[in-house]
């Protein structure tokens, strides 16, 4: 059996995962106004903003799993896929 993450370590995971949507939301936003054909199109950060764009895409699937097993005890509440 799964034992659930800690309080302490749950609410890193949800204040994680607010930053993640964030970033996924502008990167979406970015994409949309910019008209541009891929991912690959726009502009780099650090590092490219398709690479970005999968990593925050991977952690809000992460999350939502982690979420749908019960593995967090601290009341986190399932997040929708809506943007604004």
């Amino acid at each position: 059996m799964n034992k659930p993450f800690r309080v302490w370590n749950s609410k890193q995971l949800s204040d994680t995962y607010v930053i993640v949507e964030q970033l996924k939301s502008q990167l979406e936003h970015l994409y949309l106004n910019l008209d541009a054909p891929s991912l690959k199109e726009l502009p780099h950060s650090l590092i490219p903003s398709e690479t970005l764009y999968e990593i925050v895409a991977g952690y809000h699937t992460l999350f939502n799993a982690v979420l749908d097993n019960d593995l967090l005890k601290s009341g986190n509440k399932k997040q929708n896929n809506s943007l604004h």
